[in-house]
């Protein structure tokens, strides 16, 4: 996403707070935060040319069992505090990934 500050702000602002996820920065701050959430990625302006481009779906390998599977049936864990845990997480198969971290 390339967008300025100044333009950001416009478009979060002009937007309602219903339309923002329930947990995004500026809902929950009464608008004291940019927005946080996939608003910003709604407006084609804020996408960069590569990413109206066509991905290649080449197929990844589970870290676990080896299978290989398309990018979008692969798992990783997301720590919201912690973006070490997140960098290093593994690519995982939706079985592997529960068996690891439960059903969440």
């Amino acid at each position: 996403m390339s967008i300025d500050y100044p333009r950001a702000w416009q478009i979060v602002m002009e937007t309602n707070p219903e339309d923002h996820h329930p947990d995004c920065s500026f809902r929950v701050t009464d608008g004291a935060i940019l927005c946080d959430c996939d608003i910003l990625n709604k407006y084609p302006e804020t996408l960069d040319k590569k990413m109206h481009t066509k991905i290649k779906k080449k197929k990844m390998k589970c870290e676990n069992c080896g299978i290989m599977l398309s990018p979008d049936k692969i798992f990783s864990y997301v720590d919201g505090n912690n973006i070490a845990i997140t960098k290093n997480s593994p690519n995982l198969c939706e079985k592997c990934y529960r068996k690891i971290y439960g059903e969440k």
